[in-house]
């Protein structure tokens, strides 16, 4: 896996768990150096990989947990707590949500902190109370130093929910309760404030100029191209002001950059440095279980019995909140897993709450029988299938991606370098002593049990043991190496496409490491 704990050069949550774990006497000091470079001296810190990769990926466990509350809370005002219990229950058995669940990564934290924020914010728009102001403005710090895809996210779903909470119109019997006036104006300032100290903290009260941090300078040119001169003008003085947390600015400019530069994106066998707009709409309708997709489509088309037309607002707009998101997404150049829109898979669920809490007690007789045996049907349907593709939930598709997922979908969608101890068992029980190897991950290979390693460029035939990522093998990714137990080593290829690795396609593989990483036994000639 990935062991990164950072989010570009901005430190998250769950990396000050992992870290507290890990080094619980600050003896450990992390320099500003490449991030997957920092996690790996991490990860491989005193020769215990699998110790250390097991703390790195329980700090993303809590998360998980937060995440199922806040699918279950609003599930629960939407529909009761038959209704939440469902609709949480699918959501903790999805393939993609435990996946990232279990990796260490900022994906899983930034979905749950997000679900915070937004339900913190719901709570607020009912009433500004100094509780209630104080614990939003925490919460939007959480999501914000989480990952920085938050600050893009988190406003436009905010905007929408408070559009519905003010147009949609209200039937029910008793008015909605009017909090005095001065309370809005002091509740935003008091979650400001919060929210400023909350990142500062995280920061470790950090203080400077960002235009002075590594990498800075460069980003923010990046991120300016195409820009008017008095926006570059306005964006260059901010830098080099002296501000608390100068570290958000500099990722803020990192993740601008990186958008506009765009990201190498697959697709459908396709290839593209600017993504494809129907990227993410692919994603969710191949790496989502059947009995999910069902249980959204109940969800949204189902007539619903509201008690209220409150209720009804909320349940409108989270559906809003979801296609919010999806729009945001699908104007990104950066596509490269479904992972980038988690969070939409907890809004669909709570979005479709309403319809299990129909199911459960709006129904009489045999109809009501007939309901609950729907949804116990789609629930151990799920839970099925989260037991047949266990541990490999990184790389589950469903039947809409046929035999042959990788020409859909790769990178974090099948393969990460996730399979990496597969492969050190498969090479010990054939006991193999010499591997042509072309892995895509950023593990240390000579730190594992593996067999005498030989890189395997593009266009050279070889013959006995081969291993080879399914992002080699597609050729999408073009870093080489000349020697695979060196990292500086490391070079760049202009080779693209499957051309390269096309020959192996005379052969059957022999095994698969997990689902990623093809290996085969090619004879002499």
């Amino acid at each position: 896996i990935h062991p990164s704990i950072m989010n570009g050069n901005a430190p998250s949550l769950q990396a000050h768990f992992m870290l507290e774990s890990l080094y619980p006497t600050g003896s450990f000091h992390i320099g500003r150096g490449f991030p997957w470079q920092v996690g790996t001296q991490i990860i491989y810190r005193d020769a215990q990989y699998q110790r250390t990769l097991a703390l790195a990926r329980l700090g993303t466990l809590p998360f998980f947990f937060l995440a199922a509350l806040v699918v279950y809370l609003p599930s629960r005002r939407l529909a009761g707590r038959g209704g939440a219990f469902v609709s949480t229950a699918l959501f903790c058995t999805l393939p993609p949500v435990l996946a990232h669940a279990g990796l260490a990564t900022t994906d899983l934290p930034a979905v749950a902190t997000f679900l915070l924020a937004a339900y913190l914010w719901v709570r607020w728009l009912d009433g500004p109370s100094l509780a209630r102001s104080t614990a939003l403005g925490f919460g939007v710090g959480l999501m914000a130093v989480t990952k920085f895809s938050g600050l893009v996210f988190f406003p436009a779903a905010a905007g929408a929910l408070l559009l519905f909470r003010i147009l949609w119109p209200s039937t029910s019997r008793s008015p909605r309760p009017q909090a005095p006036r001065w309370r809005w104006p002091v509740g935003a300032g008091l979650a400001g404030l919060v929210l400023l100290l909350t990142m500062w903290a995280a920061y470790q009260f950090s203080w400077g100029r960002a235009f002075d941090l590594p990498g800075t300078r460069e980003a923010m040119t990046g991120c300016l191209q195409g820009a008017s001169q008095s926006w570059a003008r306005f964006v260059h003085g901010l830098a080099r002001t002296s501000l608390p947390a100068p570290e958000v600015l500099q990722g803020i400019f990192t993740l601008c950059a990186h958008n506009k530069a765009g990201h190498l994106a697959y697709a459908l066998g396709e290839t593209s440095r600017s993504g494809f707009l129907y990227f993410y709409p692919l994603a969710l309708a191949v790496k989502t279980p059947l009995p999910f997709i069902l249980f959204i489509a109940a969800g949204i088309t189902m007539p619903l019995a509201r008690r209220a037309a409150r209720r009804g607002w909320l349940h409108a707009a989270i559906l809003a909140v979801a296609a919010v998101v999806l729009l945001l997404a699908a104007g990104s150049q950066i596509n490269i897993g479904v992972r980038h829109v988690l969070v939409i898979y907890p809004l669909l669920a709570i979005a479709s709450a309403p319809a299990a809490g129909a199911l459960l007690h709006g129904l009489d007789g045999r109809a009501r029988t007939a309901g609950r045996l729907l949804l116990a049907g789609l629930v151990v349907w799920q839970l099925a299938i989260a037991v047949v593709h266990h541990p490999h939930y990184l790389a589950y598709f469903n039947v809409f991606a046929g035999k042959d997922p990788g020409h859909v979908l790769l990178d974090s969608d099948l393969d990460w370098g996730q399979d990496l101890i597969q492969l050190e068992e498969f090479a010990a029980d054939r006991r193999i002593s010499h591997l042509h190897i072309a892995y895509f991950g950023t593990a240390d290979l000579c730190a594992h049990d593996l067999p005498r390693l030989e890189w395997l460029p593009p266009r050279t035939q070889v013959s006995g043991w081969i291993a080879i990522s399914e992002m080699y093998y597609r050729g999408i990714w073009q870093m080489m190496f000349r020697d695979p137990c060196d990292p500086a080593s490391a070079y760049w290829t202009r080779e693209r496409g499957r051309g390269g690795y096309r020959w192996l396609a005379r052969y059957n593989p022999v095994a698969f490491a997990g689902r990623s990483i093809r290996i085969y036994h090619v004879p002499e000639p």
